[in-house]
């Protein structure tokens, strides 16, 4: 049994582009140890990382104009350039706009497939996922390790997925490795982790076809990935049995589990909960982080629209058009006492 609990809004801002990007799968980024919102809408591309500072929302703001449009992947980089995976090719742009380099690829062969990339967590490469349709060879998808200063191909490793979409998360706290799903279709998707050996990746899959990563890691070893539909919440741990949590056994009212899933700090994981893992409309709950049983639901003005992005700080991000507020919960008032933004908080 648990009970409800309101959020006190700590601070909120702006990034245009935000609300004609919602539902991009590159909206919310672990890059560099931190956290970004990366509006991509047309040509135009606006990211922010999220500041440390529970105080404020964003520490950094950047703004780039890109010479082409369509399905884009695109990834902040520490230098202040920008790294892009468009319909054909890998590009890095500069922080002044320019584009340092251009590595083509195989077309992707529909509006439901394309690549991703991220920077090696080692620094001096960028990753990226390409297409290959070579004339005479099977077409296979393959992840590239770029140099990040020239572009040049490092290494080739062919991906087990093929016409896939797909996304790369870092963990928190950084480590060498990253997590990256591959979608096959609305129903299918595969989550890999890639660990380097010098300039080569060695891939492994995670949990079964259908779990891909949510959110972001507690540790380099610590991370969730829930079902496709949103039926379980998985927690895996390093040589550690996993501990799944079965929608229809925690949560009420035929909820099935939502958004992007995440820890709110070590011990709690936030989550959001709807008709459908892909609802507009939800409620937002505390699980513990051990049992993935929840503990309260979150009453406040937050909910009811889209799902949370818990920052591992204690403190989740959401977004309303191009507004973005950060909350932190309140506890220990008594039901009835009133609040500042629609709070009711009891039982945790």
């Amino acid at each position: 049994m648990y009970g409800t609990t309101g959020a006190e809004l700590r601070s909120q801002a702006r990034l245009p582009g935000l609300g004609a990007a919602a539902g991009n799968i590159d909206l919310f980024q672990v890059r560099d140890g931190g956290h970004w919102l990366v509006a991509t809408g047309g040509r135009d591309v606006h990211a922010a990382r999220i500041s440390p500072d529970a105080g404020t929302v964003f520490e950094e703001r950047r703004g780039w104009r890109l010479p082409y449009e369509g399905r884009l992947y695109v990834t902040p980089l520490a230098c202040g350039g920008l790294a892009v995976s468009s319909g054909g090719a890998v590009a890095l742009h500069t922080a002044d706009g320019g584009i340092a380099w251009t590595v083509p690829h195989g077309t992707w062969p529909g509006a439901a497939t394309g690549g991703a990339c991220a920077v090696d967590p080692r620094g001096g490469r960028l990753l990226a996922v390409t297409h290959d349709d070579t004339a005479g060879a099977p077409p296979q998808d393959t992840l590239l390790a770029l140099d990040l200063t020239t572009g040049e191909v490092l290494s080739r490793t062919v991906l087990p997925t093929r016409y896939g979409s797909y996304a790369f998360q870092h963990m928190l706290p950084a480590c060498d490795r990253v997590l990256l799903n591959a979608a096959q279709g609305q129903d299918e998707a595969y989550s890999l982790i890639a660990a380097p050996r010098g300039d080569e990746w060695r891939l492994t899959t995670v949990g079964t076809f259908d779990e891909p990563f949510t959110g972001s890691s507690a540790g380099p070893a610590d991370f969730l990935a829930m079902a496709v539909g949103g039926e379980s919440l998985t927690r895996h741990f390093s040589g550690v049995e996993p501990v799944t949590s079965t929608a229809a056994e925690v949560l009420p009212d035929d909820l099935v589990f939502a958004g992007l899933p995440g820890f709110l700090e070590g011990v709690h994981i936030l989550t959001a909960a709807g008709e459908d893992a892909w609802a507009e409309e939800t409620r937002h709950f505390v699980l513990d982080a051990t049992t993935l049983r929840p503990v309260t639901e979150l009453d406040y003005a937050g909910t009811g629209g889209p799902s949370p992005l818990p920052l591992g700080d204690g403190t989740w991000l959401t977004t309303e058009g191009d507004t973005v507020r950060r909350w932190s919960a309140v506890r220990a008032r008594p039901r009835g006492a009133g609040n500042s933004q629609g709070a009711v908080i009891r039982g945790w």
